[in-house]
């Protein structure tokens, strides 16, 4: 009779993910880049592994949608404040909705450990000096490793609410 409301705090939810991909730690410790893309990239990996989480429980379809439809319009709004006009925002919206989904594949790999196809995944996306590829690649590997198991234990309510709080540094 009295349907659950599915509202999603997304300001608190998506400020907590940029909290996450801010962190400088992430990108000494990693070796990673601090780029456009590959904060874009990071905040897709770390929202695959939320909405994974969402996927094995029960309710949670809408809230996934509302997820992913909240993440890409923010990037949208973003891209746009970069100055891009719409002609290159609707391009690379594209774009970017097909790395989403591809991250969010190979997370979904990562929990059937498929460890080193997701080590390689990694490297392609982060990684172009083949030195630092194997072994920053195996150490970011281990970081979302932390994030997954981190996020296996959110609950609906905790997702809803932003609270996230991934402490890691």
């Amino acid at each position: 009779m009295f349907k659950k409301s599915s509202h999603v705090d997304f300001k608190i939810l998506y400020n907590n993910l940029l909290e996450l991909v801010r962190k400088k730690e992430l990108y000494i410790q990693y070796n990673i880049e601090d780029s456009f893309t590959a904060r874009i990239f990071l905040i897709f990996f770390f929202t695959s592994f939320l909405l994974i989480r969402l996927k094995k429980l029960p309710n949670s379809k809408k809230v996934s949608q509302d997820i992913f439809d909240n993440i890409f319009h923010h990037i949208e709004l973003n891209t746009r404040e970069l100055g891009f006009g719409d002609v290159y925002v609707n391009k690379k919206m594209k774009i970017l909705t097909k790395s989403f989904y591809n991250i969010l594949l190979e997370c979904e790999k990562y929990e059937e450990t498929k460890h080193n196809e997701f080590v390689n995944f990694l490297s392609s996306n982060f990684y172009s000096n083949k030195n630092e590829k194997k072994e920053c690649s195996e150490k970011l590997a281990k970081f979302f490793n932390v994030f997954n198991d981190f996020s296996s234990k959110l609950t609906l309510e905790s997702i809803k609410k932003g609270d996230i709080k991934f402490n890691y540094f």
